[in-house]
Order: structure tokens, then C-alpha cells, then sequence
């Protein structure tokens, strides 16, 4: 289980390190599927999916605040979901769930500005293949994935 454990000596993030560049391949990849194949993403039969990739954001985010609980680092002021990327979660699960549009006008900022910023220059301390390596970039590439889908 050290892959969800508190240390990050087995797993010490460097900015552009191997793991990182292919992190940041399967970004630039699915950002441009979704661009290219963006009338065939058009419609409603993708809901099934958009709800699902509600869940499985709303699971990850649970996850982590399991994981700062096992390994005693949450608290209050810096685990509630306050940080820009945080609240541009929150606006993708609702997102999804809603399709609204006004949700969708402050997401899309929030995605290009924020959280592509967090892909390319991350401040992270876990490195692959920790847990906290998964759940940051998994939110982060898909707040700006599905404000690129509903664009």
C-alpha cells in the first residue's frame, strides 16, 4: 500500500521527468481527439458517459480526502475545495451532471487559465505511480477536457 501512503521518498515528482511528459502526451492526445472528433461528441448520446464521468469524479475527490485522512494531512483550511482548481471541479461534476450553460461559462476559464497552468507546471510532490499523482492530474486533465467537450 506505499502507493497511498503519506511518504514521497519512493515517489519524488520532477517537473518534466518521463512520467510527466507522458502525463502530458495523453493531455495534448485526448485535447485534440476531442477537438477533431468534436461534431461526432456533439448530441445526446454521450449522456451516459457525461454522467459517469461525474461519478468518476466525484469518487476520486472522496478518495483523496480518504487518503488525507489515513495519512492524518487534512485540515480544514487546506483541505475544503477553495482553490480555483477545486471550484473548477465542482462547476465540471455539476457540469456534467446539469448542462448548464452559465456553469459552463465559468468553467471554461477556470480550465484554460487554471488548471492547464496546474498540468504544465505542477505543484506536486508524488510522483508515478502514487495515488496523489493519479488524482491530481485525472481532475486537473479533466476539468479542461470537459469544458473542451461542452465547448
Amino acid at each position: 500500500m506505499e502507493w497511498f501512503g503519506k511518504s514521497h521518498k519512493s515517489f519524488h515528482f520532477e517537473m518534466f521527468s518521463a512520467s510527466h511528459l507522458v502525463t502530458l502526451a495523453i493531455f495534448f492526445f485526448v485535447s485534440s481527439a476531442i477537438f477533431l472528433f468534436r461534431k461526432k461528441l456533439n448530441g445526446d448520446g454521450w449522456r451516459r458517459l457525461e454522467v459517469g464521468s461525474a461519478i468518476s469524479l466525484i469518487f476520486a475527490e472522496i478518495l483523496n480526502h480518504v487518503w488525507m485522512l489515513v495519512n492524518g494531512v487534512w485540515k480544514l483550511g487546506r483541505s475544503m475545495p477553495l482553490e480555483l482548481c477545486n471550484i473548477g471541479l465542482i462547476l465540471c461534476i455539476l457540469l456534467l451532471l446539469t448542462r448548464k450553460k452559465y456553469i459552463f461559462e465559468l468553467l471554461i476559464f477556470i480550465a484554460i487559465l487554471g488548471a492547464t497552468q496546474a498540468i504544465l507546471t505542477p505543484a506536486l510532490t508524488y510522483d508515478f505511480p502514487h495515488f496523489r499523482f493519479f488524482h491530481f492530474f485525472y481532475a486537473h486533465m479533466m476539468v479542461v477536457w470537459v469544458a473542451l467537450y461542452f465547448l
